[in-house]
């Protein structure tokens, strides 16, 4: 701080400070004891993030709960007090009123105005509320990581939008040109109460870490009519849901195994420093940021997967029956961490990573630019889509350069698919192999994407720009140099012929 401004009484002492404001009831009642819990477990844990985990173990035997109550008023009260108790147990009565607020006034307006304005009002309102929490917090609490009410925001944001297009569509069904075959199985056509509002946005076994999921699907699993198949369940009868979410815990744990095993052994500060790689070859730089950044993966993985297993033991999450009659529950997987980790293209990581969050942007920001269905969504789309994305994860310089960085290699790997990949397969099908051949194809894909996701990771992880020059200093900007040297050099690569299409017999 400056120094005091000269005074002529020497001897006079500067006023005392303010006293602090008191901590809020919640702080007050719940922190204390908390911190002497997580003191005694030993738990290397903060507070806020105790809170979080929790919440998350909780669900379950309310989710169990959950399902007991058969009166859908009920049920929509029960979703709506659980998750507004969650949220006042974590982060005050404030941040209930904040996480309400937008979307409240998003309600309100579509009462009022025609239904074709609802989009853009839930895109402003939304965005403009999420981005002022998203910069309070950096000005705040600059690159820290403490939890608060924007991540439940996000949340929110992501199922308001959505509802928002939901009842533009609904009002559309008479044109069905201009509508998916999906928009129209996720339309709204009557505007919920008040009380299936809240209940749809408080769901809380999802509430902190998501997914997202559409209002039509929350309102026909509150009143039971989402188990309904005519040919396979034609009464309702509820599935089993316990191996599902006994699977969806043991991925969740096992995440958390790896997550603690890499941030012990690979830590991700000693990619952002200058000392932290020092000596070593780039090889084994390499090598350290893909364990690293696995780390960090896997810390999301085991939050997505311990809130997916307590919505699904509640009931929601169930979306069909195969073939033979079995229920399938993969509605609130947020990410399918096979294909991640094993994709054969940057573009598909794309689409299992935060899997709900890619069809939200899939869906409401990407293919909403097309004139309509029948038309292609232009190329800049690509890129307005990953500038949303970044506006929904904040506003540090990494997540643009990332984002910025991912569209790029994505326009990239479309090249090289389309001059490399008939050499690979045959000529009249290209969805058969042409193996063993294809396997050394499905290999390098394998590992550019790896490369590449995990470099873009770690761009995103570093937030700051400072952090940023040192990680590309670490790694002599191979990040950036390796895309812009192959992109040039696709440019003097030929593709190959169009062979003929077989004829029909």
């Amino acid at each position: 701080p400056p120094p005091n401004p000269p005074s002529s009484h020497l001897l006079s002492s500067p006023p005392p400070p303010p006293p602090p404001s008191p901590p809020p009831l919640h702080q007050k009642m719940f922190e204390p004891f908390l911190e002497s819990l997580i003191e005694s477990l030993g738990l290397p844990v903060t507070v806020d993030v105790f809170k979080f985990l929790l919440c998350l173990v909780v669900s379950y035997p309310l989710g169990v709960g959950f399902r007991s109550i058969k009166s859908p008023v009920s049920r929509h009260l029960y979703s709506a007090i659980v998750g507004a108790l969650f949220l006042i147990f974590c982060f005050g009565v404030m941040g209930l009123i904040t996480f309400l607020s937008s979307p409240l006034i998003v309600y309100v307006l579509m009462n009022a105005l025609p239904s074709k304005y609802a989009p853009k009002l839930g895109l402003v309102v939304m965005f403009g509320h999420v981005s002022y929490m998203h910069i309070s917090r950096m000005y705040f609490d600059w690159m820290g990581y403490s939890m608060d009410i924007t991540g439940p925001m996000m949340v929110a944001l992501i199922k308001v939008t959505m509802f928002a297009w939901n009842y533009r569509d609904g009002k559309l069904l008479d044109k069905p040109l201009l509508l998916t075959s999906f928009w129209k199985s996720k339309a709204v056509t009557t505007m919920p109460s008040l009380l299936e509002y809240f209940g749809y946005l408080l769901f809380f076994p999802t509430i902190h870490a998501g997914p997202a999921f559409h209002l039509v699907d929350y309102l026909s699993f509150i009143n039971g009519s989402l188990y309904v198949d005519p040919k396979h369940n034609p009464t309702g009868k509820l599935p089993s849901f316990t191996y599902a979410s006994s699977k969806a815990v043991f991925k969740g744990i096992l995440s958390l195994a790896i997550h603690l095993a890499m941030a012990h052994f690979f830590p991700d500060s000693a990619l952002f420093s200058v000392e932290g790689l020092v000596g070593t070859s780039f090889l084994y730089r390499v090598m350290y940021g893909y364990f690293s950044m696995l780390g960090i993966r896997c810390r999301y993985y085991f939050a997505w997967k311990i809130s997916e297993g307590a919505g699904i033991l509640a009931g929601m999450g169930f979306s069909g029956y195969t073939d033979e009659g079995v229920a399938k529950l993969d509605g609130l997987k947020n990410v399918y961490i096979h294909k991640v980790e094993f994709a054969g293209s940057l573009r598909d990581v794309t689409l299992f990573w935060n899997y709900a969050t890619g069809n939200w942007l899939k869906n409401y920001i990407y293919l909403r630019q097309a004139p309509d269905p029948q038309h292609r969504a232009p190329t800049s789309a690509m890129y307005v889509t990953n500038l949303l994305s970044g506006f929904w994860h904040g506003f540090y310089p990494a997540y643009y350069f990332g984002f910025g960085k991912a569209s790029f290699e994505i326009d990239l790997y479309r090249q090289v698919r389309k001059k490399f990949r008939p050499y690979f397969v045959d000529p009249t099908d290209s969805k058969i192999g042409l193996y063993p051949r294809k396997h050394i194809y499905d290999f390098a894909g394998w590992l550019l994407q790896a490369l590449s996701f995990n470099a873009g990771f770690m761009v995103f992880c570093g937030l700051s720009m400072s952090n940023v020059l040192q990680l590309s200093k670490n790694f002599y900007f191979s990040f950036w140099i390796v895309p812009v040297v192959a992109t040039i050099a696709m440019k003097f690569v030929k593709a190959p012929p169009t062979p003929p299409k077989k004829k029909s017999e």
